[in-house]
């Protein structure tokens, strides 16, 4: 987790290093992280959901997922074979994060959490487990907020969140209350 931090505030100095470099305020520029929570009323059943969702998705699927996003038809590639070697003319930052955690790390091996988001994904728990993580990325990594990345489409998914992890982090007063402004740019400069 400590080389998600570090990359993180890395990301954020350098953004407000460039803007301050061209007379901007860093604040001008959000920036928001992908996050995969998974709420419930206990540790247990967030972790169960969470495999539940992973065993949901076919291999095969995330692979088509892998090959949308990165631009590379995977037919007659090995599967198998460490990554090293693979060039990506596509989108290219989720690839390399893999790269770094393991420079050995096959395609086979990506696709089993692709979809999902990490075996060690520090957004699976109760509420409080889920805002303690959060609030911690952004105080180590900087940033101004998350952008949910479901790990899957369910009206349930998107209730836990509203019921369970939305007045948690009201609670500790990192939420909004309302909103008030008339746009999406503006409810971003909030």
């Amino acid at each position: 987790m400590l080389n998600y931090l570090n990359t993180m505030r890395a990301f954020s100095e350098d953004i407000a290093n460039r803007l301050d470099e061209e007379n901007r305020d860093p604040a001008s520029v959000p920036i928001f992280w992908a996050a995969q929570p998974i709420v419930a009323n206990s540790t247990q059943e967030a972790e169960e959901r969470s495999q539940e969702n992973r065993e949901r998705i076919p291999f095969e699927a995330s692979i088509a997922q892998m090959s949308a996003h990165w631009d590379v038809d995977f037919q007659g590639v090995d599967l198998d074979a460490p990554t090293v070697e693979l060039e990506i003319p596509g989108t290219r930052g989720l690839f390399e994060m893999y790269q770094k955690r393991d420079p050995m790390i096959t395609l086979r091996d990506i696709a089993k959490t692709y979809m999902t988001g990490s075996d060690k994904n520090p957004f699976i728990g109760t509420p409080a487990q889920v805002a303690d993580a959060m609030e911690h990325f952004l105080d180590a990594g900087g940033g101004n907020g998350f952008q949910m990345s479901p790990p899957y489409y369910a009206p349930d998914y998107y209730a836990d969140l509203v019921d369970l992890l939305i007045p948690e982090l009201r609670s500790r007063g990192i939420y909004r209350n309302e909103y008030g402004a008339p746009t999406l740019a503006d409810h971003l400069q909030a």
